[in-house]
């Protein structure tokens, strides 16, 4: 058993923005007022409905996403997206300031881990509290191709981070070099929109973020958390 659990998840919610996809709508289908009536007070429920991109909230990209070869969301065994993790602190880089591979190596020295093959490592850079704010949250740092060249030599299994998205369309706007390159892997796979992960900082954890089975889907929303051993 663990000794805690961290909820990494952000709540999904009527209107929510979901960074270069509509809105998301939510509306009831039937309600308390409605079906107690209907029951003579004997009996109440209530259900909705909603429209959303499968990029919602706090979601897994399937390699299928910038891969028409790779892996759909559906196809992902489940016990690769259960695993050892580790969070390393890029809380110092600013608003459209680049996450290098260098900084990733040098994060995870400083926190004293050594990165092994098929572990998770989640960025954290405060700007998963931001999400609430699209204006405060689309201004951010992202990772370069470097750091995505470092995903993939170190082996891992997943990059998780507390941002909209893991790159900046908005820098490299003929180009989403960090996605072609993870995506293109077939092997490693993302989860974009954490919070709270701050608080795994120089803690051992297992990182859970099994998404929504969608056939054919090309991501989906996950409710993420970390086991603290």
């Amino acid at each position: 058993m663990f000794k805690e659990i961290v909820d990494l998840s952000n709540e999904i919610f009527d209107g929510m923005t979901c960074y270069g996809s509509p809105k998301t709508t939510f509306w009831k289908w039937y309600s308390h007022e409605e079906t107690a009536k209907k029951f003579g007070g004997r009996v109440s429920l209530e259900g909705h409905c909603f429209f959303a991109t499968e990029h919602l909230g706090t979601h897994l990209d399937a390699p299928y996403h910038f891969n028409p070869k790779g892996k759909k969301i559906a196809e992902i065994p489940i016990e690769e997206v259960i695993l050892p993790g580790h969070a390393v602190d890029m809380s110092h880089k600013g608003e459209w300031e680049a996450i290098t591979g260098e900084d990733l190596e040098a994060g995870c020295l400083k926190a004293g881990f050594r990165v092994r093959p098929g572990d998770a490592v989640l960025v954290y850079t405060g700007w998963g509290e931001k999400f609430d704010d699209p204006e405060k949250a689309v201004p951010r740092p992202y990772l370069d191709a470097g750091a995505a060249d470092w995903v993939l030599e170190r082996g891992l299994r997943l990059i998780g981070v507390d941002l909209v998205s893991v790159e900046a369309p908005e820098i490299t706007p003929e180009d989403r070099p960090v996605h072609m390159k993870i995506c293109g892997s077939n092997r490693v796979y993302m989860v974009e929109m954490l919070r709270n992960v701050g608080e795994l900082l120089g803690k051992d954890f297992w990182f859970f973020a099994v998404p929504i089975k969608i056939k054919h889907g090309t991501g989906a929303p996950c409710r993420a958390f970390a086991g603290i051993s």
